[in-house]
């Protein structure tokens, strides 16, 4: 019995020193776009988060051909501070059997976030059709076979 209240103080403990370690902080573990963020804070994060994340062309490709679409031309746009504020909240939502799996899959493997990204849908559509304007293919009415 008293191993067992022991044992439960100490994870109580290192529970409890883990948690105020990180309070204001991203839990070890956590990247996004292969970025580390453990151990920062939001604002942190945020700021090393606006300095690697740029904007990448989209790349449509069928068959051997290929079209290049720009971040301009779609408005595409990473927010840096939604990002850091997705990687704080890894492990701190949810009951507490889940978010500490969480934490402790994250410390042991690591834990990626995606970017919070945003564009002008109707662009996209636009660019989409200029894209789907050259490739035109008839359709074909199917058939259907029976052999005996």
């Amino acid at each position: 019995m008293i191993s067992m209240v022991i044992a439960v103080s100490l994870t109580v403990a290192v529970s409890g020193a883990f948690e105020l370690a990180y309070r204001q902080k991203i839990y070890p573990g956590i990247a996004l776009a292969q970025v580390s963020l453990g151990n920062l804070t939001v604002e942190q994060a945020s700021q090393k988060l606006a300095a690697k994340l740029i904007p990448q062309p989209l790349i449509l490709v069928w068959g051997t051909s290929s079209w290049t679409i720009s971040p301009q031309t779609i408005r595409l746009e990473y927010d840096p501070g939604q990002s850091a504020q997705l990687a704080y909240l890894v492990g701190r939502q949810g009951p507490l059997w889940s978010t500490t799996a969480t934490k402790l899959q994250a410390f042991s493997q690591g834990q990626v976030v995606n970017p919070v990204f945003s564009w002008q849908e109707n662009r996209l559509q636009e660019a989409i059709a200029s894209v789907s304007g050259q490739i035109n293919i008839p359709a074909r009415e199917p058939e259907v076979q029976i052999d005996q």
